[in-house]
Order: structure tokens, then C-alpha cells, then sequence
């Protein structure tokens, strides 16, 4: 089992991002920082954005802008979600979806009052189910 430290490093966090004419072609983003426990304890920056309001065709161009602006971080477009779940597109793909997973879960359970336990998180084909929790100090994700 693998458990993550996640911390919301936007300032603001929750900022909204114009990707086309109009206010409904918006996606909300946060920057998250993902610290794997364990022997080889690693940190990774993501990129949370919520884009399932927007048009499926819009989807690839939002990923790739967000990724050319941010190459150091794994970005995670969430492009569908149901209480309890969420699927995802990532760059770069084969990135390891435990962190990218810990990052979702804990934007949505931030700001998407998801209260599902487990949430599934579906990352470029690859499903995986992770809990998180917020234990008063940090938000702590595990998988299942």
C-alpha cells in the first residue's frame, strides 16, 4: 500500500484559467505537491485542473497548453466525474498514477465536496483506488 502527503501549494488555491471565448470555457486549477512515504520517499508537483465542463475536443489542447506552461509538473485534467470517480488525462504519460491519482483526490475532495471513499480514479486508461483524508494538519491519500 502505497500512502502520500499532499499539500495545496496554490496561492490562491482554486484559480480559474480562460481556455476559450466565453466564462463557461474555464477550467479550475490547483498546484498540488505529492510526498510518497516509504524507503525511497519522493516528492512530485502536479497540476489539478477541472476540465469536464468543457466541450471533449477542447480537452487535448487544454492538457497540452497547461503542460508546455508547466513542464516540470505532471498535469491531471480531469475531463469526467461522477461522485466517486474521475477520469483523467495526464501528461506525461506512463508517469506513475499513484501521486497523480493522491493529487485528484485530494482537489476534489478540496473543492468538489467529494466525500466518496474510495475514489476511483481512472489516469489515461489506468484505473486505481485511493482514500483521503484530511487528519487535521495534511491531507493524507493511501491506495486500496
Amino acid at each position: 500500500m502505497s500512502t502520500a502527503n499532499v499539500t495545496i501549494a496554490s496561492d490562491p488555491p482554486g484559480q480559474f484559467l480562460s481556455v476559450g471565448a466565453t466564462s463557461e470555457e474555464s477550467v479550475q486549477f490547483a498546484r498540488a505537491t505529492v510526498q510518497i512515504e516509504g524507503d525511497a520517499a519522493s516528492e512530485h508537483s502536479s497540476i489539478v485542473a477541472s476540465g469536464s465542463s468543457l466541450q471533449h475536443e477542447k480537452h487535448q489542447g487544454v492538457l497540452s497548453m497547461l503542460a508546455r506552461e508547466n513542464p516540470q509538473a505532471v498535469i491531471a485534467l480531469i475531463v469526467r466525474e461522477f461522485e466517486g470517480s474521475a477520469t483523467v488525462l495526464s501528461e506525461p504519460e506512463g508517469y506513475e498514477p499513484f501521486p497523480v491519482a493522491a493529487a485528484v483526490a485530494v482537489f476534489k475532495a478540496s473543492w468538489g465536496w467529494e466525500e466518496a471513499s474510495p475514489l476511483l480514479v481512472n489516469i489515461n486508461g489506468t484505473e486505481i483506488a485511493v482514500r483521503a483524508r484530511f487528519d487535521g494538519d495534511a491531507w493524507v491519500v493511501s491506495d486500496l
